[in-house]
């Protein structure tokens, strides 16, 4: 192998190839200065390539899980509550108080937030997302309390609270159960 070999060899192995090294391997070497030079504008040029890809793929990622919370949130408190309502077979009054201001979203049995998330054809975050943003959504309630900042109830007291008739209790507690989404 030639002396040039070695040094090009040696400047492409380099893992922090900055400035500095190209300057440094400059002054160790002057008759290579077009080589390194054209090198390191090559790596310049392939790592801004690899950041524009990762970047467009997070970027894509991130456009999609917008999209899917997006999904379940219309889907509960916006524009397809009324039919998601009628496909489930529950109120469309019971959906929209799925949110973390009515309801303490802890509370809420991971059987029935699957069969939801399974039904919208969304991830468990994104349901979760889109009920933590239902809070925005304006809820008509009946009180005995004055208005306010009311602390969020139970699950099992929301269903309690519910006006469901038979049909739907039994579509509620097949969603709970371990049966799945059917």
């Amino acid at each position: 192998m030639s002396k040039r070999d070695d040094v090009i060899d040696d400047f492409c192995v380099e893992t922090d190839l900055s400035p500095a090294v190209l300057q440094t391997f400059i002054a160790r070497h002057p008759e290579y200065i077009e080589e390194l030079l054209e090198l390191y504008h090559e790596f310049a040029i392939l790592e801004l390539d690899l950041m524009d890809a990762h970047d467009a793929s997070e970027t894509s990622q991130a456009v999609l899980e917008t999209q899917m919370t997006q999904k379940a949130y219309n889907a509960l408190f916006g524009a397809e509550v009324r039919t998601f309502s009628k496909d489930i077979r529950l109120p469309r009054g019971f959906l929209t108080g799925l949110n973390s201001s009515v309801i303490e979203l802890r509370s809420v049995p991971l059987n029935f937030l699957k069969a939801m998330a399974a039904r919208l054809d969304v991830g468990l975050a994104d349901l979760w997302s889109a009920m933590v943003q239902g809070n925005r959504q304006a809820i008509a309630m009946k009180s005995d309390d004055k208005p306010g900042g009311a602390k969020p109830i139970s699950f099992d007291e929301y269903i309690n609270r519910a006006t469901l008739t038979s049909e739907q209790e039994k579509v509620l507690s097949h969603m709970m159960s371990d049966d799945g989404p059917n």
